[in-house]
């Protein structure tokens, strides 16, 4: 064997060597990046999932209007007292809202025998 033989031969495992080298990296850098990848889809699907369930536990009320008679002595006050709920911003809103809908001007101008329509919330689909 001659040495330009030997030479070239060992140039060439050389250059092979260097070769598979940059392959693994290459092959673990793709791994790595797999894994952050998967990693990451199951922290937004875990996520997702938890907010989904979390907004399916909470229960959904849904919004009515019922029509009622104002009694004898009664105030808008009481009224309000008796069918607000949280699901309102304030029993002021919610005072706010009944004379919107019944177009009252005067929300202290209520006389027993009339009929006004009130809204209120219920879990319960109707």
């Amino acid at each position: 064997m001659d040495a330009a033989n030997f030479d070239y031969r060992e140039n060439r495992i050389r250059e092979n060597k260097k070769r598979r080298e940059r392959i693994v990296r290459r092959q673990w850098a793709m791994l790595i990046a797999s894994v952050v990848v998967a990693i990451m889809i199951f922290i937004i699907l875990f996520l997702g999932v938890g907010m989904v369930l979390h907004a399916q536990s909470e229960k959904t009320r849904f919004k009515y209007y019922t029509k009622i008679t104002v009694e004898a002595g009664e105030t808008l006050t009481d009224i309000a007292h008796k069918y607000y709920s949280d699901d309102f911003k304030s029993i002021e809103d919610y005072m706010n809202e009944v004379c919107s809908i019944n177009h009252f001007e005067d929300s202290e101008k209520l006389y027993a025998g009339t009929d006004i329509i009130v809204p209120y919330y219920s879990a319960e689909y109707k």
